[in-house]
């Protein structure tokens, strides 16, 4: 009998862990992002989704802004994996529940520095609040956007003229990563110094984090982001940085109307 229970209980958890990865209908924060494709995300740092472009464009008006949707009709073509909003309404504004995870006060923005050639990039980290805050690199993001190929695979949740080629990415756990694709062969890295788990940002202080990034030919869009756990609050998303990719890793800024 109790071989029988402990089968039962293992049974559950394997169920449990089996549907952790699904995107179904439900709520969704995150900030609206949209790309230089005008394909639109709903970011939460490290994880986003889709919204499809047919139904998209009333968005327009939340961009930049975080906030949270009511999923009515999702499709994710692969578990796990991202998925895509078909039909949603609107809530309001995201709120920060996560007391562990502090954001008030917090700007964040990425700066390219392409001086020799290749797509380098700064996140600066700044407390402009009155109190010290405690940041939790796990929960810092990065995320690179890309035009699609003929490579892009048949799963792919977007149904725009992009996909995010990095993303389910925290600079915490690593110092280096590749594309969730592997025939993608984009590659990234983080300053030699690793980040701690943890770190404290006194009031006008900033840290700086520098990102390389290895990638094919190709044009981009790069952007980090911090907060958020999985679309479950409020979350923050740096600008946009734009550019194109040529021979031997050479990076071009290319300037948009964003």
């Amino acid at each position: 009998m109790k071989n029988v229970r402990a089968i039962a209980l293992l049974m559950t958890a394997l169920s449990i862990s089996s549907q952790a990865g699904i995107r179904g209908p439900g709520k969704y924060s995150g900030v609206v992002v949209f790309d230089r494709w005008e394909t639109c995300y709903i970011y939460s740092g490290v994880y986003l989704m889709y919204v499809s472009k047919r139904v998209s464009e009333p968005l327009r008006k939340y961009e930049r802004q975080a906030v949270v949707i009511d999923a009515l009709s999702v499709n994710q073509p692969l578990n796990p994996g991202d998925g895509r909003i078909e039909r949603f309404r609107v809530i309001g504004a995201a709120t920060s529940r996560r007391h562990h995870v502090q954001l008030d006060g917090l700007s964040l923005r990425v700066t390219p520095s392409f001086s020799v050639g290749s797509p380098n990039f700064v996140l600066e980290i700044r407390n402009q609040g009155k109190r010290g805050v405690q940041i939790h690199s796990m929960e810092l993001a990065l995320t690179l956007l890309g035009k699609k190929s003929n490579r892009n695979s048949f799963f792919d949740p977007s149904d725009g003229l992009s996909t995010a080629l990095i993303t389910r990415t925290d600079l915490g756990s690593s110092g280096s990563g590749r594309s969730n694709s592997s025939d993608d062969h984009c590659f990234w890295s983080i300053g030699n110094k690793p980040i701690p788990h943890f770190f404290t940002l006194k009031p006008g202080q900033q840290r700086s984090i520098s990102i390389s990034l290895t990638l094919p030919r190709g044009e981009y869009d790069f952007l980090c982001g911090y907060g958020g756990g999985v679309h479950e609050d409020k979350s923050l998303a740096t600008n946009i940085v734009s550019f194109d990719v040529g021979e031997n890793n050479n990076a071009t800024l290319v300037s948009t109307s964003r």
